[in-house]
C-alpha cells in the first residue's frame, strides 16, 4: 500500500481548519432564506444595471455561488433565484441560458427580452417558455417577435411592453398569448409606447394594475372611459398620455369602486375633464404630476388648476371618511425638458 502524500495530507488539514473557521463566523449562521433573500435583492440590484451595452451586469451577483460551498449549495438549490433571472438575449450565451433554466427546475419565470437584439435562436426560446412565464418583460423594435407571442400563457401575471422603435399597430390583438382564454391570471399591464392602447381589449377586464405611458399620444375620452368602465377589478392606474377633450359626454360618469392608488400626468385642463367622469372610493389615494407647457399663461395655468380641485373633490366618495389623500407635484415642459 503506498504511504500517503504528506502535501494532501496537509491540504486536507488546512481545508478542515478553514471550513471549522468560517463556521464560527456570524455570517455563516444566517439561515437559508435570510441568505436567499440576499441573493434575490443582489440579483434585482444587477438587473436594474442591465442596458444593452452591459449584458454582463446581469450575472455579476452569481459571484455569491463562489463564495463558500454552504452559500454555493443554498443559492443552485432555489429555483426562483434562476428562474427570476432570465434575459433573451441571455449574457455569455445561450449555454448559460440552458444552465438558468435547468436550475429554475419548474419554478415560473420572469423573462426580460429585447427585441433590438435577439436572434432567431432566442424567438424559439421564448416560443418554448412563454408558458411557463410568469412576469414577461418586452423591449420592443422591429425585430419579428410577434409570432413567438401567439402560444398561450397560462401562468402569465404581468405584462410590460417597452418601445424604442415603430412596432405594429395591432401589438395588443386578440391573438396575443393565445387569445381571450390564453391569459386566465394576468392581473398587470404597463404599456410604454407609441402605439395607442386598444380600450377594448378583452384582457382588460381582468387587470387589477394598468400603467399607460404614452407622451406623444392623445388618447380619445370615450375610448377611455368605455375601457375603464369594463375593468371592474382595477385597484391601480397610472395615466401618462394627454386626453382629448373633442368627444367629452357630460353626462358620463365611471364608477371606480375598487380602485386605490390612480397616478396622472397631465396637464389641469385635461385631468379635470377626466376627474369630472369617475367616481373613486375614499380610500383612494391619488398623486398627480401636473404638467405645464412653457408655452401656456402663468395665469391661464392657474385657473385651469383652480378648477381641477373641486372636480377632485366631488369624484372621491366622502361618506366613510371625511379624509381624502392627495399628492399634488408640478412640473414644467420647457423647450422639451422637464422642470420640477
Amino acid at each position: 500500500m503506498p504511504d500517503k502524500d504528506p502535501l494532501e495530507d496537509h491540504c486536507a488539514a488546512t481545508d478542515a481548519a478553514a471550513a471549522l473557521r468560517n463556521a464560527q463566523l456570524p455570517v455563516a449562521r444566517l439561515p437559508p432564506e435570510i441568505l436567499h433573500a440576499i441573493f434575490a435583492i443582489l440579483s434585482t440590484i444587477d438587473s436594474l444595471l442591465h442596458s444593452p451595452e452591459t449584458l454582463k451586469c446581469r450575472l455579476a451577483w452569481m459571484v455569491v455561488t463562489h463564495v463558500c460551498q454552504r452559500w454555493r449549495h443554498i443559492a443552485l438549490h432555489r429555483p426562483t433565484l434562476w428562474a427570476h433571472n432570465i434575459a433573451l438575449p441571455f449574457p455569455r450565451g445561450n449555454r448559460w441560458l440552458e444552465a438558468f433554466l435547468t436550475r429554475a427546475q419548474d419554478a415560473p419565470l420572469i423573462v426580460h427580452a429585447s427585441a433590438l437584439l435577439m436572434k432567431p435562436s432566442d424567438v424559439a426560446h421564448l416560443t418554448a417558455i412563454v408558458a411557463r412565464t410568469q412576469v414577461l418583460r418586452l423591449e420592443l423594435g422591429p425585430h419579428p417577435i410577434f409570432p413567438a407571442l401567439s402560444s398561450p400563457a397560462p401562468l402569465l401575471h404581468t405584462l410590460e411592453f417597452y418601445q424604442t422603435l415603430t412596432v405594429p399597430a395591432d401589438m395588443l390583438s386578440e391573438e396575443l398569448l393565445g387569445g381571450p382564454a390564453g391569459t386566465p391570471r394576468l392581473r398587470h399591464l404597463e404599456v410604454s409606447t407609441w402605439t395607442a392602447l386598444p380600450w377594448t381589449w378583452s384582457r382588460l377586464e381582468q387587470l387589477v394594475s394598468l400603467a399607460l405611458i404614452q407622451q406623444e399620444r392623445v388618447e380619445s375620452l370615450s375610448e377611455v372611459l368605455s375601457g375603464l368602465g369594463r375593468m371592474r377589478a382595477l385597484e391601480k392606474l397610472l395615466l401618462y398620455s394627454s386626453i382629448s377633450t373633442v368627444d367629452e359626454e357630460p353626462n358620463r360618469v365611471v364608477t371606480l369602486e375598487k380602485m386605490r392608488r390612480l397616478h396622472i400626468y397631465m396637464d389641469p385642463a385635461e385631468a379635470r375633464v377626466l376627474l369630472t367622469h369617475l367616481a373613486l372610493p375614499a380610500d383612494v389615494q391619488v398623486a398627480w404630476n401636473l404638467l405645464r407647457g412653457d408655452d401656456v399663461e402663468p395665469a391661464a395655468f392657474s385657473s385651469a388648476l383652480s378648477a381641477c380641485f373641486p372636480a377632485l373633490s366631488a369624484c372621491i366618495s366622502t361618506r366613510a371618511s371625511p379624509i381624502v389623500r392627495v399628492h399634488v407635484e408640478p412640473y414644467i415642459w420647457a423647450n422639451s425638458q422637464q422642470v420640477r
